[in-house]
């Protein structure tokens, strides 16, 4: 067993009122998805929220820097969403 640090949000609204389907969250936030290898990353916990402009996830790290670290990058491409 090992310890990680985690953040989570159940409402985090996306910009520009977007509201991106399942397949296109994947695709822009794959750069920072969870990876079993590394067990750090976010995890996507709601589908139907993201057509009502939220996103619901948690984000997996090793300790509380890395997964805020995580979060800014993710943060900034979700910034990109039309």
């Amino acid at each position: 067993m090992s310890d990680s640090y985690t953040l989570s949000d159940n409402n985090y609204q996306l910009p520009n009122r977007s509201r991106p389907s399942f397949a296109e969250i994947l695709t822009i936030l794959k750069p920072v998805l969870y990876d079993k290898k590394s067990r750090e990353g976010v995890v996507i916990v709601s589908a139907n929220l993201l057509q009502q402009g939220s996103l619901a996830y948690i984000i997996f790290g090793h300790h509380k820097k890395r997964s805020l670290e995580i979060e800014n990058q993710m943060i900034e491409l979700i910034k990109n969403l039309k």
